[in-house]
């Protein structure tokens, strides 16, 4: 039993340091928004101020032109320390396979993996690189500006939350390890809070995704067109967390169960 009530005692300190943490993090971030023109004191400056725009996921898809997949090599030959007291280094590159005249008839662009040795250690097996991101927009209709801007603090406001009702669970197991009222209502309102997160979280993204349904980077002049660099809106859906909401929602229900069993035990006796 004193080994759970240690193990209890330390989770309940780090909710309870976490939960001021953040709330002073809210306010700061929300003293930024307010207080500050372009989000920027001295030196510092906050992650995102209306003036400056906030981030929205996307999908990059970058689909290189004529592409050569040839991986460059790098032989380090010195190494050191400047004068500004900043570490660099200097060599030679060289490409895997060596790149001919005619070459460059043939490929428009080159991709190449810089090895930071002489050995090859990966190689390409798509022709077309994809990855999930962020993009920094700034809307310019009131409805978007307030969707995005709930979307950018709701992450935290959400978190703030579950730190309150962690910490108010492990209080009452401090004082009493046992099945409670408590202890199932709280679980249970994390569970909603993450579910609500992620669909709300989803939804917001969607409606911000109709008004920008796709973002291309592509030069002026046709001809001189050696990649295609294309962003499409996405859910960014967490499914995990989605799942975890569902399953603390389950246990919450045993808890609830194990409450009512311990009390007519209770009664019984």
């Amino acid at each position: 039993m004193k080994k759970e009530n240690t193990l209890v005692g330390v989770l309940y300190w780090f909710c309870s340091i976490s939960f001021y943490f953040l709330i002073i993090w809210i306010v700061v971030a929300i003293s930024f928004e307010v207080f500050t023109q372009d989000g920027k004191v001295g030196d510092f400056s906050s992650g995102s101020h209306h003036s400056i725009g906030y981030q929205m996921p996307v999908k990059f898809s970058i689909s290189p032109k004529k592409p050569m997949y040839n991986n460059e090599l790098f032989k380090l030959e010195k190494e050191g320390i400047n004068t500004l007291g900043q570490s660099y280094s200097s060599g030679t590159g060289t490409y895997v396979k060596p790149i001919t005249s005619e070459d460059s008839l043939d490929f428009k662009s080159i991709v190449s993996i810089h090895n930071k040795d002489m050995v090859d250690h990966y190689e390409f097996t798509s022709t077309q690189l994809v990855s999930n991101g962020f993009i920094t927009v700034n809307p310019k209709t009131m409805v978007n500006k307030f969707l995005i801007i709930v979307r950018s603090y709701l992450g935290l406001l959400i978190l703030l939350l579950v730190f309150l009702f962690f910490k108010r669970i492990f209080k009452a197991l401090k004082t009493n390890f046992l099945f409670s009222q408590k202890l199932y209502k709280s679980i249970n309102l994390i569970g909603i809070l993450l579910i609500c997160y992620v669909l709300l979280n989803s939804i917001i993204n969607f409606i911000l995704g109709i008004d920008l349904p796709y973002v291309g980077i592509s030069p002026l002049d046709y001809n001189l067109k050696y990649v295609t660099i294309s962003m499409n809106p996405r859910l960014d859906f967490d499914f995990v967390l989605f799942l975890i909401g569902f399953m603390l929602l389950v246990l919450s229900t045993l808890l609830n169960k194990g409450n009512q069993i311990q009390q007519e035990n209770d009664l019984t006796i």
